[in-house]
């Protein structure tokens, strides 16, 4: 998969029924990428009360 998300991009969960019932909580919660890890195929992110998650690069999309 690319890493098509750098560290520093504005992201969202995605906010409907596209987002792993895993992170339904965080559904539609703006974050910003922290980093990537190739061996989990996933992206640390911050969301914007602080709070840092790894998630899969399907439950995110880029804030443009």
């Amino acid at each position: 998969m690319p890493r098509d998300l750098k560290k520093g991009v504005q992201v969202r969960v995605l906010p409907d029924h596209r987002a792993r019932p895993a992170v339904a909580a965080l559904r539609g919660q703006l974050a910003t990428v922290l980093s990537w890890s190739q061996a989990e195929n996933c992206y640390r992110i911050e969301l914007q009360n602080g709070e840092q998650r790894i998630l899969h690069r399907l439950d995110l999309e880029a804030v443009t």
